[in-house]
């Protein structure tokens, strides 16, 4: 009999299938058996929970080791799978290595991530490892596709010992995700696996929960920055909001969330948010998931590294990935908040920075938003050069007196400015101009004037109200 607590979970939005993602379905009377989802060698297992002890420790002490999930527990859904080099309860108890597989076909952007934990009860001496590796499903010289390792938080397609410690373990679960592109896209085995480096003793283990494939529902930006001719294209960051991908999703840092990796890139994007636990913890993150109902507003910061010896041109671009996500049908709103500027405003904090419907400008501009452009200067990544806000849910485009409305006050605002030129001077200073025929505010002083573009827009948000941010 199945033990069958709940349907096929993570089922994908679209595109690529997984099956059995979050390990809820399995043989109860031999939970190393899944039927008709994942192919397993060795020992692995379903199980509600799993710590030290759930380990026989034949050769190493158990006060010796100490793993600070103890035990884990399921991130989505009540199980989740344990792979050993021995001791789950196999009868291989010699056993040297553990996998599961399981054969999906990916289109170009398209992504498999889920959620995994590494611990050991071996040293380093003998330095067990944990890999997931996307096989293809052909041989290479027929597809023309190349074996994928898939980056662990330690910046290696291996955890193991040496980043663990002696007898220890990850400090919580990790994600891992990778995008397929036209060249990557085709049929694979997804295959992960724990294995014994030099011995068969001392067990090792790799836990994995919430796998997912499939075309994701974001949000993505890039900073473009153009000098000399030539083009600097940023890390891309995405921003999304729970779903069954990211079922635990919350406003601040946790396993939802990606943090960007080290990177010698020259220019970079992220959203600054705090560790969910812990407001004083900083993180940086590449993919930024909120709640479902968040107010919280993202906010991003830019950077780069070099010399910019003129000056450099700073565009955002945003696209949406997969099927637009509709963020419940919420406006999506930036504004820049800052720029390096002149020695007398080194951070921009007087400038006029421009409100911005990021719908409209991918239905008219192509997704770009200009920023301000970059003064020549020396620029590194660990002092950001500008920041901005992205405001989903929580501002609305035509409520010039930030009244959390759009109302007869805003469209008098609008009425007295009729057909003037509004170019505005100083800190956020007041102004009508939120349209143009590209769907952006343009503040070239011929064409800088209250007109239809205008009117049509406050029309669009007329009697909107939007929830209030919370501090």
């Amino acid at each position: 009999m199945l033990f069958s607590l709940i349907a096929f979970c993570c089922e994908p939005l679209s595109g690529a299938d997984i099956l059995n993602g979050s390990f809820e379905i399995f043989d109860e009377n031999d939970p190393n058996l899944f039927e008709q989802s994942w192919e397993t060698t060795n020992s692995v297992r379903c199980v509600s929970s799993f710590g030290t002890a759930d380990v026989s420790f034949e050769y190493s002490q158990a006060s010796q080791v100490e793993w600070d999930l103890d035990p884990a527990q399921a991130v989505h859904g009540d199980y989740f799978a344990v792979l050993s080099t021995g001791d789950t309860g196999s009868d291989d108890g010699d056993s040297i290595m553990a996998e599961i597989r399981q054969k999906i076909t990916f289109q170009p952007g398209e992504v498999i991530g889920g959620v995994y934990y590494f611990a050991t009860a071996d040293y380093y001496g003998w330095n067990d490892y944990a890999k997931i590796t996307l096989n293809p499903a052909s041989r290479e010289r027929e597809t023309d596709l190349s074996t994928i390792e898939i980056e662990f938080e330690n910046g290696k397609t291996e955890m193991d010992v040496e980043t663990v410690g002696d007898f220890r373990s990850m400090e919580n679960w990790s994600t891992f995700e990778y995008e397929f592109t036209e060249q990557t896209a085709g049929e694979y085995y997804l295959t992960c696996g724990v294995y014994d480096r030099n011995d068969r003793i001392y067990k090792s283990y790799l836990m994995l929960d919430n796998f997912y494939a499939g075309l994701p529902q974001r949000l993505r930006i890039k900073n473009y920055l153009e000098i000399s001719g030539s083009q600097i294209v940023s890390r891309k960051i995405d921003i999304s909001r729970k779903d069954d991908r990211y079922p635990n999703a919350k406003d601040g840092y946790d396993l939802s969330d990606k943090c960007l990796s080290d990177t010698t890139e020259e220019a970079v994007i992220y959203s600054d948010v705090t560790y969910y636990n812990d407001p004083n913890d900083p993180n940086s993150l590449s993919l930024d998931v909120r709640s479902e109902d968040s107010t919280a507003p993202y906010y991003l910061k830019l950077s780069s590294y070099g010399n910019f010896r003129e000056q450099t041109s700073n565009n955002l671009i945003f696209t949406f990935q997969g099927e637009a996500p509709a963020f419940g049908g919420s406006s999506i709103l930036f504004q820049q908040t800052s720029s390096r500027g002149t020695p007398e405003d080194p951070n921009g904090l007087n400038e006029f920075y421009p409100l911005y419907d990021v719908r409209a400008a991918i239905e008219g501009n192509e997704g770009v938003i200009p920023l301000k452009d970059l003064p020549p200067g020396e620029y590194r990544h660990s002092e950001p050069y500008g920041s901005g806000v992205l405001y989903i849910g929580n501002r609305i485009l035509a409520d010039f007196n930030e009244s959390s409305k759009a109302d007869m006050e805003d469209f008098s605002i609008l009425a007295r400015n009729w057909m003037n030129h509004q170019i505005p001077a100083g800190y956020k200073n007041l102004t009508a101009n939120i349209s143009g025929a590209n769907g952006i505010p343009d503040y070239e002083e011929e064409k800088a004037k209250i007109d239809l573009c205008d009117l049509k827009a406050l029309s669009s948000d007329w009697t909107k109200e939007c929830r209030k941010i919370e501090e």
